[in-house]
């Protein structure tokens, strides 16, 4: 599980999250603090941990005047429970939206992805949507589907 950021103007350095970084960590650039990897099941990572880890880069990039945008988070699907996977990727994606940054998944169509394959064809995966907030196409309602038309 990572989150990346990536701020944006002038003065803006900051890379990863303190405590929530890649595999072998990373560097705050700009906080002067290195990013540990942490276990996340070990370290009781909740709701509340994730928005006060994302509140750290907000108030960053609040002092400094600049966006600030969330590359890539999710989780690989193959080592992760997937009540557990659901509720991380749900409480990033909230806590991003709670403090106005944009996010983006990691990846659409791969072990991190929105979609699996099954039989060849690319599928839904309805976990993975929920936790996003987003409905699979198929299960709009007409209303909703005309909305998405205009």
């Amino acid at each position: 599980m990572g989150i990346v950021f990536l701020a944006m103007g002038e003065g803006a350095a900051l890379s990863v999250v303190p405590g929530i970084g890649g595999e072998g960590g990373g560097k705050c650039a700009g906080c002067g603090r290195s990013a540990a990897v942490i276990r996340y099941g070990q370290d009781h990572w909740d709701a509340e941990r994730i928005d006060a880890e994302i509140t750290q880069v907000a108030e960053w990039a609040r002092q400094r005047g600049v966006p600030v945008v969330c590359n890539e988070f999710g989780v690989y699907r193959a080592y992760a429970d997937p009540h557990d996977r659901e509720a991380w990727i749900h409480d990033v994606r909230t806590a991003l939206e709670r403090h106005g940054m944009g996010w983006t998944m990691w990846d659409y169509s791969g072990s991190f992805g929105v979609v699996t394959k099954k039989d060849g064809r690319s599928m839904p995966d309805e976990i993975t949507l929920r936790a996003l907030g987003l409905t699979a196409a198929e299960k709009l309602t007409e209303e909703q589907k005309d909305r998405l038309r205009r």
